[in-house]
């Protein structure tokens, strides 16, 4: 069976876009080295709670508004119930000013 026409001049310019690349030269190895992380540039960082997930990350119960389920309240074992009030996204501590 013979190709066709088109077969034929698809497979040439494939071959050509093919030679083209491995003709291209290699590019040079990256020695750019990362920053060093220094005292300096950690001092500026605080810890802080975020959500639930600070210290340990157990949860110990989750509850969900029935009537709104963008309200979560989540209990954990390290010390808080958390309110959110867009599923997640931002956490509210809820006993944070008791005695």
């Amino acid at each position: 069976m013979k190709p066709s026409t088109a077969s034929t001049a698809s497979a040439v310019a494939a071959r050509t876009a093919l030679a083209g690349l491995l003709a291209l030269p290699t590019p040079p190895p990256l020695t750019a080295q990362p920053p060093a992380i220094t005292t300096g540039f950690l001092s500026a960082l605080e810890l802080r709670g975020i959500g639930p997930a600070f210290m340990s990350g157990r949860i110990a119960d989750i509850a969900v508004d029935p009537t709104n389920r963008s309200v979560w309240y989540v209990a954990t074992s390290s010390s808080n119930v958390w309110k959110t009030e867009n599923r997640g996204t931002t956490w509210t501590p809820i006993f944070d000013n008791q005695p």
